[in-house]
């Protein structure tokens, strides 16, 4: 049997959010949403990835990232739909495994690094 879809999302995450990107790739399928509609796509952030902003299939893109990706998107694609989230989190957690020098760079970076907060 041969489905059409009008939508098919593309996952493709940061770098440092794979595992968490593959989780959620992983629970959506999980509940029954079909491969071909909801597909997971890591890869860099260089060539490839430009390529999928730049795409002309691509209909609009959701990002969570910062000011200045969202600027570089639309530098490459003007007429892009985009649809950005820019501002801090304010949230991390750090556990006993943890890199603590790493820990303190990203715990600093995450309350005061995001939109001058």
């Amino acid at each position: 049997m041969q489905h059409y879809y009008q939508y098919q999302v593309v996952l493709k995450p940061a770098p440092e959010a794979v595992l968490v990107g593959w989780g959620l790739a992983g629970c959506l399928w999980e509940a029954g949403i079909s491969r071909e509609v909801f597909q997971f796509l890591p890869c860099p952030d260089d060539e490839i990835g430009r390529g999928l902003v730049t795409d002309g299939r691509v209909g609009g893109v959701i990002l969570t990232g910062s000011v200045d990706t969202a600027r570089l998107f639309l530098g490459w694609r003007p007429d892009l739909r985009l649809f950005a989230e820019t501002s801090g989190k304010n949230a991390i957690v750090v556990t006993s495994l943890a890199d603590r020098d790493q820990a303190i760079r990203d715990l600093v970076r995450s309350a005061f690094g995001h939109n001058g907060q």
